[in-house]
């Protein structure tokens, strides 16, 4: 099996085992180079009816611009959790830009 090196697209929960911390241990055990972007940092899952969530759209549209420039690729993006309209606007495009370039994009 070919590595495939696998971009997570999800929020990160400080309580409880989801989203990229649930998926990254999974790839990288399976031998894929795993890398991700937190859409936002949540206090805990969302079932427990109360949390906290910091979402990360202004950091986002800093990201994009940055990984351009340094030539960053991946095979495969995953997305998970997304924060707002404007972010999801952000991650569309990008996905957009780099299925043209062969990323097989997945969205969960």
């Amino acid at each position: 099996m070919s590595k495939k090196h696998i971009l997570l697209v999800n929020d990160i929960a400080g309580y409880g085992k989801v989203a990229t911390a649930a998926m990254l241990p999974i790839l990288s055990y399976l031998g894929h180079p795993v890398y991700n972007l937190p859409t936002a940092l949540v206090s805990n899952t969302l079932d427990y009816g109360k949390f906290n969530i910091l979402e990360t759209t202004d950091y986002i549209k800093g990201v994009f611009p940055v990984w351009k420039e340094l030539g960053f690729s991946f095979d495969a993006i995953a997305t998970g959790f997304i924060a707002s309209e404007r972010q999801a606007k952000l991650v569309a495009d990008y996905c957009r830009e780099q299925a043209e370039r062969g990323t097989t994009i997945f969205v969960d």
